[in-house]
């Protein structure tokens, strides 16, 4: 599994190395350096269950270009 997620429903760390990446819903939370240094990363789709996004979630994503919410992922 690419997608490291806590007991509380927070994605953790992401370690696969995807362009884009759907997050599925029931996620409650983006931790802190969830997707550091993620390069490949250009589109991140975050559904409507996350009420949480860590300050540096994306800490050193230099190609992401998207971010959509969304609520029917």
């Amino acid at each position: 599994m690419e997608f490291k997620i806590d007991k509380y429903g927070v994605l953790t760390k992401y370690t696969g190395i995807a362009t884009e990446i759907i997050i599925l819903n029931g996620v409650t939370g983006i931790g802190d350096h969830a997707f550091q240094d993620c390069k490949n990363l250009t589109n991140i789709t975050i559904p409507d269950s996350v009420t949480n996004i860590s300050k540096y979630a994306f800490n050193g994503c230099k190609n992401l270009k998207k971010i959509i919410r969304n609520s029917n992922t």
